[in-house]
């Protein structure tokens, strides 16, 4: 009985693990791209205020 009980503990140990590790993969690939999105959102927001900032000294 003893041994059923170790073996019953380590398979939920390791798919804990296992579902853990996925979910974690998954959820940093989504942070990274809400990331990367904000950041280029940021950029052409940046972009077009120079734009807008040195047309007014070109023209």
């Amino acid at each position: 009985m003893n041994k059923v009980s170790i073996k019953l503990a380590a398979y939920f140990l390791i798919s804990v693990l296992v579902m853990e590790t996925v979910l974690m993969f998954y959820l940093h690939q989504g942070i990274i791209h809400t990331r990367v999105d904000e950041e280029y959102s940021r950029l052409l927001a940046s972009g077009s205020n120079h734009r807008d900032v040195g047309g007014k000294y070109v023209k």
